[in-house]
């Protein structure tokens, strides 16, 4: 089973803020992926900074060594986005379409997402959270 990085994983990662992505690394054979959605939340904040150059080469260079899978979305992860969604507003535990459609992806794929924010994702019924 693999594992889905959330952007405030990777974003802690390439701040060295919090890092405990490292020794997920060092230590496991999991195969890594991000999904796009992922991916443009953390190049829309690379775009607003001064040195976005630098930041977009980092970023690319952190894909490419860690071999990361960028997962897009097709018909089964918005299917399960819709499921969710609809399960979700009717208990009144809405969630955000981005943070829901990162879950379909875990979801679809059978991945296990490594989050900051356990709280927030443990809302999403048959959902793998990573914890420490």
């Amino acid at each position: 089973m693999g594992l889905l990085l959330d952007s405030d994983v990777i974003i802690n990662h390439l701040n060295n803020k919090d890092d405990y992505l490292s020794t997920i690394i060092s230590k496991s054979k999991e195969d890594l992926f991000i999904s796009i959605i992922n991916w443009s939340e953390i190049i829309y904040g690379i775009r607003k900074l001064k040195n976005s150059i630098k930041a977009t080469k980092q970023f690319t260079n952190f894909i490419i060594d860690l071999n990361i899978k960028i997962l897009e979305i097709d018909l089964k992860i918005a299917g399960k986005f819709i499921d969710l969604k609809i399960e979700l507003e009717k208990k009144g535990s809405r969630l955000e379409d981005f943070d829901l459609i990162i879950g379909a992806t875990a979801i679809v794929n059978n991945l296990v997402l490594m989050t900051k924010n356990i709280k927030h994702f443990s809302r999403i019924p048959e959902i793998k959270l990573y914890s420490k």
